[in-house]
């Protein structure tokens, strides 16, 4: 078959691969935070189907330090491989296109702050000596993309802690 009537079935690896890093936070080096990403999968994507694929992933940042320490962060996505507003996973040579977002509405684009993108924020007191705290990644892929061949498609994100 050709054109519309062309059913194509993808099945997407995970979008985001872990990234653990260890950052300091506090100037006397005694508080400091890890922060990991759970894969996000998107499933199989039907291209011909009228609804978009949406799912969810989350990224946790742990810190470990003194009762009383403030702790204050900011996490980004690096906007490498955007084409604006959207992702680009690929599969050799086809492409499927994504946007990450840090509300369940799908409103607020999780990139650098920059280009309307925003970033999560979060700012505590260490109330125990290690405290942990999950951020959810809400993923979509627009509905009706018929350039990409079925197959595998993945991406890989840079998750950045700052303080």
């Amino acid at each position: 078959m050709q054109g519309d009537k062309m059913k194509i079935a993808l099945k997407l690896m995970p979008l985001l691969c872990c990234l653990v890093a260890t950052v300091p936070i506090s100037a006397g080096g005694a508080t400091y935070c890890e922060i990991a990403s759970a894969n996000v999968s998107f499933g199989t994507y039907d291209a011909l189907a009228p609804a978009r694929r949406d799912t969810i992933g989350s990224i946790t940042v742990t810190c470990t330090g003194s009762v009383g320490d403030k702790v204050s962060y900011s996490i980004s996505l690096d906007t490498l491989g955007q084409n604006g507003g959207y992702r680009v996973m690929t599969n050799g040579e086809g492409k499927l296109y994504y946007v990450v977002y840090t509300d369940s509405w799908h409103t607020q684009v999780w990139g650098d702050g920059g280009g309307g993108s925003s970033v999560v924020s979060d700012s505590f007191m260490m109330t125990t000596s290690r405290i942990t705290h999950t951020y959810p990644i809400f993923g979509r892929i627009p509905a009706g993309q018929k350039g990409g061949s079925s197959g595998t498609y993945s991406a890989n994100l840079a998750v950045t802690l700052a303080y």
